[in-house]
């Protein structure tokens, strides 16, 4: 469309023929015509000599306009009137016209259909015989009302794609579908599977939104439309843009878990699955973890772990410890990340035969017809289920084949074999079975009857050393010993607490032993036996108390605590050792050190930059002594274990981006915050042309958090930790325009930490920074001018360009009026420069320049 002002704001050219009305236009009656006529035509009377006048042209809807106007007077006639013909053409297009005949001359007006939306177009009216058309009548304007955008918005594209958000860009509607003034764009999304879309309105001026509260690892459609008076454009299916959100670690665990079946070494499970949406990615496996119920390590690095393919949910979980109760518990892995474990569920592994035989199987004689058969038990941890019995085989050596079986099912662990032949050697082997079904268990161990001492040595002496230690000595056995006699064997158990039987074993030639390392006070039962091949008879057992605590712990204090030295995980302290002023008869004083009265230790394993506190103990055999001071410690500094994340555009402009940033966890500074370095650099140059910014903590206006000072004790030792600080934002300045950039942040204390994952933001469009070149005009006719031009390099677009403005004028008159005109989509336009009753349009010469947007 062409506009015409005094050089100033810009306003409608209305055309030298026609006025420009929205709604009604009424021409008086006059002989003016915009309409050349021919110098030859020649003047008969077989067609109007006069054209109709027009009265009235009225839109009537955005493809119709009203068109009436009065009939022409019956001696202008010529001949017999047929009817009139109307010619209708678009202000913007007037190479391509069309027309509607109105064949009954007694009808003066009709309505032209089939126009453009919210288009000029200019109609004429003539009367027609059989000779041909007469005279058309003044052209008149009428602009068609508004419609919906018939074209999408171009250059849809969707940026910074998130678990549950993205953000969608688009360009301007063409102008010549945009059917009217765009009051603003609207924007739909949904799923594949939703039958409800969501709609979202937004400002005319604005060519971006950000989605947000989307579903994790999702497709989405999507598509944009511009708006005006009348409505928003249509949605079409095949304008839709597609995006799936990126994935996240599954937000469900599995439920259901339930035991299917149990073997000695197997458990089967079963679950049911997670629900789809809860997924967040591609499904991978199932991740089962097993784990002993009573393993004081739960974690995962503990037990068995097995990956089961994905959508199986059951699985025979093997290699397990017979008869022994596991936790088990179910996880999801998808593509990226594992979700969080299920409840356990216990499960039961089944019995087998135990994988050892009775232990300590001993005998003696009680008679010249019987022996009396003693045994430990299987240890727990071989058992592999419920010992119900024990199986005994016995035969004499000098009659072979004379044996008979016994079965102990009391749970005793002893037997009396009765009515044996006297002064006969027996071999006697037993099995600990689980039940009678189970043959599999019968595991035996050979014991020989001959072999078992019928004697044993007798305590003389037993009596305490202090209150840690026993003394105990003993005679050897009466004679005759029936084989080598190789030493004896001291048995002591804890009466007070039932405790376990322990020994020790002595050479033959030792017939004394302190016992040591006993506690205080305590009741101990003792006995001494001796052993060939196998153990004899142990002696009449003897009941001793420890003494009780006569000295006290250990009353001086470790003195003279310095730091020897430190690291960011680590502390060395030194102290002067305790002494006691009562002299203690045992052992010298025992540290939680290696070896003894050591006077420096080394705690390792600390967490960095933290406070600790330590006292340092001594003890003895009778207990533990006063603790030092309180003696502090704090860590040095390192670098950050964790970069910063969450890195967010929160604003662009076309030379500059500022954006956001979050600390990593407090646990992970590992010492005072002094800053971060942001590197930047244009995605399409790479790394290669990487720039850096430091951006000290004190330059930020960020109050850092104040340690507490929390501090714990040795042996229970603890650390302070600090509050989190506020998220940072920084500005890029400088940049170029349109262009996307990668930006990483990193965070220093006395190192760097890693720098954050990439993160791409593109900077706003601009003017463009250089004008159209190549510009050429010829004279396309006496009032038109034919202009041409280069397009602008890209490297200074800046931007999407959206249309040209070309401004003219005549060169004599340079104060004059300036026209414009709008080029929105071509490169070359046809420029209308004067009218055609301009006697000087052969004359007329005009200066022109064009300036984009």
């Amino acid at each position: 469309m062409l506009y015409q002002q005094p050089r100033g704001p810009l306003f409608p050219l209305l055309t030298p023929c026609h006025k420009l009305t929205p709604v009604h236009h009424v021409v008086s009656t006059t002989s003016l015509s915009c309409i050349p006529t021919s110098d030859t035509m020649s003047q008969t009377y077989s067609i109007p000599d006069a054209a109709p006048v027009i009265y009235s042209v009225l839109p009537s809807s955005s493809e119709e306009c009203k068109l009436s106007w009065n009939p022409i007077p019956a001696e202008h006639h010529r001949g017999v009137l047929l009817g009139f013909r109307v010619v209708y053409t678009a202000v913007n297009d007037t190479k391509d016209s069309s027309n509607i005949t109105v064949d009954k001359s007694i009808y003066e007006n009709v309505t032209v259909n089939g126009l453009k939306p919210y288009t000029d177009y200019l109609l004429k009216v003539a009367g027609f015989t059989s000779k041909g058309d007469g005279n058309y009548s003044i052209p008149v304007t009428c602009q068609t009302l508004e419609s919906v955008p018939s074209r999408r918005p171009g250059d849809r594209r969707v940026y910074n794609i998130t678990s549950t958000s993205c953000e969608i860009r688009w360009g301007p509607v063409p102008v010549k579908r945009r059917n009217g003034i765009i009051t603003g764009y609207q924007v739909k999304y949904s799923t594949r599977s939703s039958q409800s879309p969501t709609y979202i309105d937004i400002e005319a001026d604005t060519y971006s939104y950000r989605l947000t509260g989307l579903d994790i690892y999702t497709k989405y459609w999507i598509s944009v439309v511009g708006k005006t008076s009348v409505g928003a454009g249509e949605h079409k299916w095949r304008s839709r843009t597609h995006f799936t959100t990126e994935a996240d670690y599954p937000s469900a665990s599995p439920t259901g878990l339930s035991v299917v079946a149990s073997t000695p070494q197997t458990c089967e499970i079963t679950w049911s699955p997670i629900p789809d949406e809860d997924i967040n990615g591609e499904l991978v496996s199932y991740e089962v973890h097993a784990v002993k119920n009573d393993s004081a390590d739960q974690g995962l690095d503990a037990g068995i772990t097995v990956l089961v393919c994905n959508y199986t949910t059951k699985i025979n979980v093997s290699k397990l410890e017979v008869f022994t109760v596991y936790n088990i518990k179910v996880a999801v892995n998808n593509h990226i990340l594992s979700g969080n474990y299920s409840e356990a569920v216990e499960c039961t592994t089944g019995e087998a035969a135990p994988s050892l035989p009775p232990r300590n199987i001993r005998g003696y004689n009680t008679s010249g017809t019987s022996i009396m058969i003693l045994w430990d038990p299987v240890p727990e941890a071989y058992r592999n289920g419920i010992i119900r019995e024990y199986h005994f085989h016995i035969w004499p050596l000098e009659l072979p084949d004379s044996n008979f079986s016994d079965v102990n099912t009391t749970g005793d662990l002893y037997k009396e074999f009765t009515g044996l032949h006297p002064f006969w050697n027996y071999s006697i082997e037993m099995a600990a079975k689980l039940s009678p079904e189970e043959t599999s268990a019968n595991l035996l161990l050979l014991q020989r009857a001959r072999q078992l001492l019928k004697t044993a040595p007798q305590i003389v002496q037993v009596y305490n050393t202090s209150g840690r230690s026993i003394f105990v000595q003993w005679t050897p056995p009466p004679g005759p010993i029936p084989g080598i006699l190789r030493g004896y064997k001291i048995r002591y158990q804890n009466m007070n607490i039932s405790g376990p039987i322990q020994e020790y074993s002595v050479d033959v030639s030792t017939l004394s032993y302190e016992i040591k390392w006993l506690e205080a006070y305590t009741k101990y039962n003792i006995t001494v036996l001796a052993f060939t091949v196998a153990d004899g008879l142990e002696s009449i057992p003897e009941m001793v108390y420890t003494a009780r605590k006569t000295l006290p712990p250990p009353d001086g204090i470790p003195e003279n605590l310095e730091l020897g030295g430190k690291t960011s995980t680590s502390c060395e302290l030194r102290w002067k050792a305790a002494g006691n002023s009562i002299a203690d008869p045992m052992e010298p004083h025992l540290w939680d050190v290696q070896g003894t009265n050591i006077t420096n230790s080394t705690v390792q394993d600390l967490e960095e930059f933290t406070n600790y506190e330590f006292n340092i103990v001594a003890y003895n055999n009778y207990g533990e002594g006063n603790a030092s001071d309180v003696f502090q410690c704090k860590t040095e500094e390192d670098a950050p274990s964790l970069p910063p994340f969450n890195v967010t555009s929160l604003r662009v402009t076309p030379r500059g981006i500022e954006f956001e940033w979050d600390f990593p966890p407090e646990r992970d500074w590992n010492g005072i915050i002094r800053g971060f370095t942001i590197m930047y650099y244009r995605k399409d140059e790479g790394n290669s042309s990487a720039k850096f910014v430091d951006v000290p903590i004190n330059s930020l206006n960020v109050q850092l958090p104040v340690n507490t000072g929390n501090t714990g004790k040795a042996g229970n030792i603890s650390n302070s930790r600090r509050k989190r600080a506020t998220d940072l934002a920084w500005s890029l300045t400088g940049l170029e325009e349109y262009k996307i950039y990668i930006i990483r942040v990193l965070l220093y204390t006395v190192g760097n930490s890693e720098y954050s994952p990439p993160v791409e933001i593109q900077t706003a469009e601009d003017a463009p920074s250089s004008p159209p070149t190549g510009i050429l005009a010829n004279n396309g006719s006496s009032t038109s001018i034919w202009v041409t031009w280069s397009e602008v390099p890209d490297i200074d677009q800046n931007g999407v360009i959206r249309g040209f403005l070309i401004g003219y004028w005549e060169k004599r008159d340079p104060a004059g009026t300036v026209t414009y005109a709008n080029v929105s989509e071509s490169s070359a336009v046809q420029l209308q420069v004067g009218q055609q009753s301009d006697r000087r349009r052969k004359e007329l010469r005009v200066v022109l320049h064009i300036s984009m947007f």
